[in-house]
């Protein structure tokens, strides 16, 4: 059994969170435009941008994404 990741939950937690994208930028050292990027799709958060990015939301890392079970052949 594994999983991969689907969609990016960023912004919905953001929004949550009453946070705008600077906010999650000044908090967290990640640039507003690589906030967006996150949120659009456009790059993948590293294990080490989702631990810091769910420290500021006060979430767990798992929750920033949304995870698809994927079949794996053996």
């Amino acid at each position: 059994m594994a999983y991969s990741r689907g969609e990016c939950r960023l912004k919905q937690l953001r929004k949550r969170a009453n946070l705008k994208q600077i906010d999650i930028a000044r908090k967290s050292g990640y640039s507003r435009q690589m906030i967006w990027a996150f949120e659009n799709g456009q790059k993948r958060m590293s294990p080490e941008a989702m631990y810091t990015i769910s420290q500021v939301l006060g979430c767990s890392m798992e929750d920033l994404y949304r995870w698809i079970w994927v079949s794996v052949a053996e």
